[in-house]
């Protein structure tokens, strides 16, 4: 008995462990996908992140003062 696909050159359904190491794959893929994004998103973030201002009381750099002692 032959099937109605076999004449047209159409597949049949795939076996169910090829399907299952299809799946496997795709939700590995998007998996890669998901974390790529979220490390891209981190890396935007901390990149664009304002930087704190100079604080204005700071001790500036360069030769200490003594302040006329000896």
């Amino acid at each position: 008995m032959t099937t109605m696909t076999e004449g047209l050159g159409i597949e049949p359904e795939p076996a169910p462990a090829i399907a299952d190491d299809l799946a496997v794959r795709v939700r590995a893929l998007r998996r890669a996908r998901r974390d790529a994004q979220i490390r891209a998103s981190r890396v935007r973030r901390v990149l664009l992140a304002p930087t704190a201002a100079p604080d204005p009381y700071a001790n500036p750099r360069g030769r200490p003062r003594r302040h006329g002692r000896a």
